[in-house]
């Protein structure tokens, strides 16, 4: 049985759409889908007709599997800490002006974003948005809580869409 990628390639689009698979703000879609490509080649290879199982079926796992594996690692080596700085009472001590305490790459209305969002954040989830500010992995979180890993990213998840509301 001769399976050609070009044959296939609308089943990486639509893996993609269909489980809702969204970039990370500075990653592409065409990003996502080479890296479901490379799912979908890996599927090629490995795929066993004498199973009876649909290519399709075998595939759509493989292409998840990749995507899954590249956004965790990606998440993983791209994970920026949250810094809070209080401009007033950095201000007040120091003597210092305002311009050169605020740092080079964000703007007054950005810093003022982030409190605003930071503050809010922790009203919606305070123990949650604590630990994340403090720099653990959603397994640290989840074992300090007693929940398991992938309910702290629920309730992440939740928090955002509130937030984004």
């Amino acid at each position: 049985m001769n399976i050609e990628i070009a044959d296939h390639l609308n089943l990486v689009r639509h893996t993609i759409k269909h489980f809702n698979y969204t970039p990370p703000y500075d990653m592409d879609e065409d990003d996502l889908f080479q890296i479901g490509c490379m799912g979908l080649m890996k599927a090629i290879k490995k795929f066993d007709p004498s199973l009876n199982y649909k290519f399709s079926t075998y595939a759509v796992v493989l292409i998840r599997s990749e995507l899954n594996r590249a956004l965790d690692y990606y998440k993983r080596n791209n994970r920026s800490k949250v810094r809070t700085v209080r401009i007033d009472q950095k201000v007040k001590e120091t003597g210092a002006l305002l311009i050169e305490v605020i740092p080079a790459q964000h703007s007054l209305e950005e810093e003022v974003m982030n409190q605003e969002r930071i503050r809010e954040a922790l009203r919606i989830e305070p123990i949650i948005t604590n630990y994340l500010l403090s720099g653990l992995t959603h397994l640290q979180i989840g074992r300090k809580m007693g929940i398991t890993p992938q309910r702290v990213h629920q309730r992440i998840k939740a928090m955002r869409k509130k937030l984004m509301a």
